[in-house]
């Protein structure tokens, strides 16, 4: 057996998360027979790790299930000429294994009783370069650009209901009275009771921001409390730990919920940041050049050379390709 692949590996690449080359990789291991006993072996012991979070009935009914698919599948039962019987059933077990993983590694199970999604994890992510769809367990509703993500407390609706963002994401959360709602990024916390906002959080970037579309949010951050109104945004900067109020720059703030790029009057710099790391591509400049630059605008999803037109047309730059695939700015 190629020894290339480990467990940590292939639980990742059914989880959705390698790289091109690793999942390349794994596909090519794959391909042995003997590799694809020992995955689901991996997958088994996975499974069993995760199983404990699942409904006890649920979990013994999957249990039964895997477990036939496996015994069907032992190579040492089976005739050569019924090989085509050990891969199909290696895939019914996947399958289900696949299916386990994707639920309870991303936080939500979709339950029997009005389809409504229970958390049974502390955390949402979206890996993805499109942006992602999710319900948290009060039924609120969350969206994750590219690269987010959201952990929820574990007591999350005890007494009140608690995130915790890094990205940004748009929340459209369910009013009631008697939880209060929690979004904190960084420094800054937004309490609400019912209402849709966006809260741009990400890694490495000197501000955080939210900006109120409806209903009525109250924003803490050290010492300060601002109470935002729709079409308003706080801007709450790390280093001096100031927050500021005013209205929006662009006409919807969470209009990349559907495909757009969104950049609310924010440095060049980061706005390159950000593009680099939806596209997955390196971007190179000199910090010097565009460190007092600023980008406010709503852009079509296109290509990256399309929408870096867009954005450095305003400054009148220029972008060009390098060796390792990016581009630099000039």
């Amino acid at each position: 057996m190629n020894n290339s692949v480990d467990k940590i590996l292939a639980v990742r690449y059914f989880g959705g998360e390698c790289t091109a080359e690793e999942t390349a990789l794994v596909e090519e291991w794959l391909k042995h027979e003997e590799n694809s006993r020992q995955m689901q072996v991996w997958l088994w012991e996975d499974w069993q790790e995760t199983s404990g979070r699942m409904p006890e009935d649920m979990a013994q009914r999957l249990k039964t299930r895997l477990g036939d698919n496996i015994q069907a599948a032992n190579p040492l039962r089976l005739a050569a000429r019924r090989k085509w019987f050990y891969r199909v059933a290696v895939a019914a077990t996947l399958a289900i294994l696949v299916a386990c993983t994707f639920f309870f590694r991303v936080g939500l199970f979709n339950g029997a009783k009005g389809g409504s999604a229970l958390a049974y994890q502390d955390s949402i992510s979206n890996e993805g370069l499109r942006p992602y769809k999710a319900t948290l367990p009060d039924g609120s509703t969350v969206w994750l650009n590219s690269g987010a993500h959201v952990y929820i407390a574990r007591d999350f609706g005890k007494k009140e209901r608690r995130v915790k963002l890094t990205g940004e994401a748009f929340f459209d959360i369910k009013q009631d009275n008697a939880h209060p709602f929690y979004t904190t990024a960084g420094a800054v916390t937004t309490q609400v009771l019912g209402t849709a906002y966006n809260v741009e959080a990400y890694p490495g970037e000197e501000e955080v921001r939210v900006s109120l579309l409806n209903g009525k949010v109250a924003i803490h951050a050290a010492d300060t409390t601002c109470i935002l109104t729709p079409g308003q945004v706080a801007l709450y900067t790390h280093a001096s730990g100031s927050m500021t109020v005013g209205n929006f720059i662009t006409a919807d703030p969470a209009a990349w919920v559907t495909g757009k790029i969104v950049l609310n009057k924010i440095p060049l710099p980061e706005a390159l940041n950000r593009l680099s790391h939806l596209y997955h591509v390196p971007i190179h400049y000199d910090y010097k050049l565009i460190q007092d630059k600023y980008i406010a605008g709503e852009f079509d999803r296109d290509t990256l050379p399309v929408v870096l037109r867009s954005v450095l047309f305003v400054h009148n730059l220029k972008f060009s390709h390098t060796k390792d695939g990016g581009y630099t700015i000039y």
